[in-house]
């Protein structure tokens, strides 16, 4: 009995572990996506559920890379496109101020490129 009930929290922890990475990278994917949205389109993330199951496939050093990519993507500025920039919010519209933010963006990236190719393929991500 008492190894079923360890058993069962092991099981939930890795659950919750797997939904919370999966709730770490749509909030990533929503960020990026609001970011962006002046300089280019970004992808839709995946319902958490489909995530979760794929989850499963990505060990601890997997996801603390996923993590720290997607605090990375958190800390980025709002991409301004200085050719199409209207507004007040073309202060910071500089000549190369959209590519120096795709440097910074894909920056992030590379703080997942060691990802498991297991991992990766799980969650439908390139490397």
């Amino acid at each position: 009995m008492r190894r079923a009930a360890l058993a069962l929290l092991f099981v939930s922890a890795c659950a919750g572990t797997r939904s919370d990475l999966c709730r770490t990278l749509l909030d990533e994917q929503r960020a990026l996506a609001e970011k962006a949205r002046d300089c280019e389109t970004a992808l839709a993330a995946p319902p958490v559920d489909q995530c979760a199951a794929a989850a499963s496939a990505c060990t601890d050093a997997d996801r603390r890379l996923l993590e720290s990519e997607a605090a990375c993507v958190k800390n980025l500025p709002r991409c301004i496109d200085p050719q199409t920039c209207k507004g007040d919010s073309c202060v910071d519209a500089t000549p190369g101020a959209d590519a120096a933010w795709r440097d910074q963006r894909d920056g992030c990236r590379r703080l997942a490129a060691e990802v498991s190719a297991v991992c990766a393929a799980a969650l439908n991500r390139t490397r």
